[in-house]
């Protein structure tokens, strides 16, 4: 569920160093050798792994990567889970084109948020504006640790 950019235009628009840049590009290319004929192309910098990146930063520890099993019986996974019910979905045109698609990730949405999940909703160019990108991780950054700070007050008034 992401969109994926060559690290050459990721490093020309600052989602990345140059140096990560060329460290992509060299172990694609030793992968490539190592395959044999794979596609010519480098690997990609995917905006999820960009967003979760950034959460773990602001929330060491926190994030997990495409969880599943938060809702018994079904089969969704959160594309980042936060404990204990924050998830972040990493929504994307190419995966939501149709009708039929939006209206399957809708209905996945509402099961998340009836059993009792926060649901926070970014996008690639959330991710690569590094203002918006800043803004959306201090926004559920806040909301956890306000969510967190309320519990630890109930559990010392009522303990």
């Amino acid at each position: 569920m992401s969109l994926r950019f060559h690290p050459d235009v990721a490093a020309k628009n600052g989602w990345i160093t140059k140096e990560a840049a060329a460290e992509i590009k060299s172990s694609s290319r030793k992968a490539k050798g190592r395959a044999g004929a794979r596609s010519s192309h480098a690997k990609k910098v995917d905006p999820q792994q960009i967003l979760f990146d950034a959460l773990s930063v602001r929330l060491p520890g926190m994030p997990e990567w495409e969880k599943e099993g938060l809702i018994p019986g079904r089969k969704f996974r959160a594309d980042i889970f936060i404990h204990p019910n924050t998830i972040i979905e990493f929504d994307g045109f190419r995966y939501h084109s149709s009708k039929a698609a939006y209206q399957k990730d809708r209905d996945r949405g509402n099961l998340f948020e009836a059993a009792g999940f926060r649901v926070f909703h970014s996008y690639a160019k959330m991710v690569f504006d590094g203002a918006l990108l800043a803004d959306f991780v201090e926004l559920v950054a806040t909301a956890v640790e306000a969510q967190s700070s309320a519990q630890n007050t109930a559990v010392a008034v009522g303990g």
